[in-house]
């Protein structure tokens, strides 16, 4: 079988957990014996293929210099072509980072996207959005909550949908069997920071549960905009030391 794979982040160097999961798809197919292309927003579409699998299309909304996919190109993948839609976040449904809205609240007065008639990306007032779900001949989800979302979001119930739980490299994430009392983390958050992620509410949790700053550990990109966090920056942290940090956490925060 052929396939192209359309996504807007490159999905060979980004390091995020999302492309994670799709290399490992991608492994996965080309071991299979099917014919594999990737594609970004800068490259022409050369050949044809059996199946698209449309990935993350809109992603990194609101950073400069990004090419995007036209929205022409993706109503004739819709209407013309056989496809799967693989959706690791939100960014397929609404072009904002992680539902800043909420998205209960929004609506044409409240929408920024609607807003700035920012028509070439996603949002649930922009019928593409609903017809790349509804027309697609499978919906690859990471979970039946994050389907849920999606279609609550959108406004109707997704259909064809297919749930690929995240890969886990059984190989560096184990259990390192290290007692609590020798742990050096007593509460650890890993990933972007920021405020769409959650950072208000983690902070607020962590203060009616009286911990203190010392015993709370960041680490990832801090995008809140704070100089200072609730608690230890420890910066950014390669892939593979995460199971090592994650096993000398009592706490996880996700």
């Amino acid at each position: 079988m052929t396939i192209n794979i359309l996504s807007e982040i490159d999905i060979i160097k980004a390091t995020g957990s999302g492309e994670y999961v799709l290399r490992r798809l991608i492994d996965h197919g080309m071991k299979s014996g099917h014919s594999i292309k990737l594609y970004n927003p800068k490259d022409r579409i050369d050949s044809d293929a059996d199946i698209y699998i449309l990935a993350d299309l809109w992603n990194e909304f609101g950073k400069q210099n990004l090419q995007w996919f036209e929205s022409s190109m993706i109503d004739g993948i819709i209407k013309t072509k056989k496809y799967i839609t693989l959706s690791n976040a939100f960014v397929n449904v609404c072009a904002l980072p992680y539902f800043p809205c909420s998205f209960q609240e929004c609506g044409a007065d409240s929408c920024e996207v609607y807003k700035r008639k920012l028509w070439n990306y996603p949002c649930k007032n922009n019928p593409l959005t609903k017809s790349l779900f509804a027309c697609a001949s499978g919906n690859v989800f990471v979970s039946p909550l994050h389907g849920d979302v999606c279609g609550k979001f959108l406004g109707f119930d997704i259909p064809n949908q297919f749930h690929l739980r995240p890969i886990v490299d059984t190989s560096l994430f184990y259990n390192l069997g290290i007692k609590e009392d020798n742990k050096l983390y007593k509460y650890v958050y890993a990933g972007t920071i920021s405020h769409e992620k959650g950072y208000s509410n983690i902070v607020r949790h962590l203060k009616s549960l009286r911990v203190p700053p010392r015993d709370m550990f960041w680490f990832g990109n801090n995008l809140t905009g704070n100089i200072y966090l609730y608690g230890n920056y420890m910066g950014t942290a390669r892939y593979e030391d995460m199971p090592l940090i994650l096993n000398n956490a009592v706490h996880f925060i996700h």
